[in-house]
C-alpha cells in the first residue's frame, strides 16, 4: 500500500484511520490537549478558560485497568466528572459555531481534524463515566463491564465517520479483533466464579444493522498459537473447527460461509468455543461471519528477544 501512494500515476490514494476509541491507558486526554491546542491558536483567551476548568483533572484522565496506581479516573468524584463533559461539550459547542471562520483561518483538514480531536475526548469521556466513582482491579471487572458497550458503540460510529470522509464508491477493510467484527450476540467464558458472559453488542451488530450485505465479516481462525515469549505452542481442542479444519490439504483457505448446505450450515450457526487467547468467544461461527480466512497456526511477527 506505500509503494501504491507514492507511485504519481496513482492519483487516488489510499488512505488510514484508526477508529477505536481514543487514547490509551496512559494517555486518555492527549485529543482533548490537542483540540485545547487549536483552539489556542485561534482564541487564547477561550483556550485558556477552558484549560483552567479541567487543569486540576488533567493529571487523573488515565486509566489502567492492571494496577491501582494513584491519580487516575476512577479517583474523579461525580461532580469532578460532570465538570470534565460540561468543558467538553463547551469546547466542541465552541469549535462547532466558528467552522467557517476558522476552517478560513486554516484549512477545512485542519478545522475538521481539531473537531474530532475534542469529539474524541467526549468519546473517551463516554466511557470513562461507564467506571464507577472508585473503582480499582480488585473490585472485580464486571464493575467496568459496561465499558466495553461503549468502546463498540464509538467504534461503530468512527467507522460510519470515516465511510462518509471517503464518499458512497469508496470501500474500506477494516481490520480488528475478531471478537469485535461478530455481527450476532455471544457470549465470552470468563475465569470462575463469573463463566459465561453475555457481551454487549459489538461493531460488527451495529455495522450490520447499517449497511446491511454491502458488510462482509472475514473471521481470521486458527489450528495453533505460538505467540507468548517462553511459553510453548497450543493446538485447538479437538471438538473444535479450528482442529477439524487442520488435517485438510491447505495450509491456508478461505471458506465462505453464506452458501453453506443446509445440513452443514446448521452444525456451523451451533455455539462452539472459538480458539485463540483466552477469554474465549463462545458462538455459532455461522451465525457470526459471513466468511472464515483460516491458517493452520499463528506465530508472532516479531522474534521473541532471548538473552546472551
Amino acid at each position: 500500500m506505500r509503494t501504491y501512494n507514492d507511485d504519481p500515476k496513482h492519483t487516488h490514494k489510499v488512505e488510514f484511520y484508526g477508529v477505536d476509541v481514543s487514547g490509551g491507558d496512559d494517555d486518555m486526554e492527549l485529543p482533548l490537549r490537542f483540540a485545547l491546542e487549536f483552539l489556542r491558536g485561534r482564541d487564547p483567551a477561550k483556550s485558556a478558560a477552558f484549560t483552567a476548568r479541567i487543569a486540576d483533572l488533567l493529571p487523573r484522565l488515565h486509566l489502567n485497568r492492571m494496577t491501582e496506581a494513584p491519580n487516575q479516573y476512577p479517583e474523579l468524584t461525580q461532580a469532578e466528572r460532570d465538570r470534565l463533559t460540561a468543558t467538553i461539550a463547551d469546547i466542541i459547542a465552541e469549535l462547532e459555531v466558528h467552522e467557517t471562520q476558522w476552517t478560513t483561518a486554516t484549512s477545512k483538514r485542519e478545522y475538521a481534524t481539531a473537531l474530532r480531536a475534542a469529539i474524541a475526548a467526549r468519546q473517551v469521556d463516554s466511557y470513562l463515566r461507564w467506571v464507577p466513582v472508585g473503582w480499582k482491579p480488585s473490585d472485580g471487572y464486571a464493575g467496568i463491564f459496561p465499558t466495553v458497550a461503549s468502546a463498540d458503540r464509538t467504534k461503530a460510529d468512527n467507522l460510519e465517520w470515516v465511510l462518509n470522509q471517503m464518499g458512497p464508491s469508496a470501500r474500506v477493510l477494516v481490520f480488528m479483533h475478531r471478537g469485535h467484527l461478530m455481527y450476532t450476540p455471544s457470549t465470552i467464558r470468563l475465569p470462575p466464579p463469573t463463566g459465561l458472559t453475555q457481551l454487549p453488542p459489538m461493531v460488527g451488530v451495529y455495522m450490520k444493522q447499517r449497511y446491511g450485505a454491502d458488510n462482509v465479516m472475514i473471521a481470521h481462525l486458527f489450528g495453533s498459537e505460538s505467540t507468548q515469549c517462553g511459553k510453548p505452542a497450543r493446538a485447538a481442542p479437538p471438538e473444535t473447527f479450528e482442529a477439524q479444519w487442520s488435517v485438510l490439504p491447505p495450509e491456508f483457505f478461505l471458506l465462505d460461509l453464506r452458501g453453506a448446505p443446509a445440513h452443514i450450515a446448521s452444525k456451523l450457526k451451533s455455539d462452539r468455543d472459538e480458539f485463540g487467547m483466552p477469554p474465549l468467544n463462545v458462538l455459532g461461527i455461522g451465525k457470526a461471519y459471513d466468511a472464515v480466512f483460516y491458517s493452520r497456526g499463528v506465530t508472532r511477527a516479531i522474534p521473541c528477544q532471548t538473552s546472551e
